[in-house]
């Protein structure tokens, strides 16, 4: 892949994510001195940001303030090996998050409770109790 497909495939991925943690990682990996210059948008990050706004017209997600941020400094990198990395990074943290609901949050933190009081049963205990419901038909 040429840098440019490899920046513009982080980007992608990028616009993707809801994950704050890693977008800030991401932002963090990417932060140098340089940042306090101004930076003049290119004709792609442009592009980019007017595809965003079709994007939230047509109900879609606009990309929050870091993920506009981590596009202009990922358009700067030019070192192949690095953008590679960030490709894996980003691959590696998104197959291991996993998105919940407030509810399924709910229910978790009520079962994390539930365990801290002692109130649950062993993997052995529900196989004997689920043996003998099975055994009594």
């Amino acid at each position: 892949m040429s840098t440019k497909e490899l920046q513009e495939s982080i980007i992608q991925k990028i616009r993707l994510t809801n994950d704050d943690d890693l977008l800030n990682y991401l932002n963090q990996l990417l932060s140098n001195e340089d940042e306090q210059k101004t930076y003049q948008l290119s004709d792609f990050e442009e592009n980019m940001l007017a595809e965003s706004e079709v994007d939230y017209l047509a109900g879609r997600t606009i990309p929050n303030e870091l993920q506009t941020i981590l596009y202009s400094k990922i358009l700067s990198v030019t070192d192949e090996h690095q953008l590679s990395d960030l490709i894996t990074t980003i691959d590696q943290s998104s197959s291991i998050i996993y998105y919940t609901s407030d509810e399924q949050k709910a229910k978790i933190m009520e079962g994390q409770e539930q365990i801290s009081k002692g109130n649950y049963f062993t993997n052995e205990q529900v196989e004997k109790e689920i043996d003998e419901w099975l055994s009594k038909e």
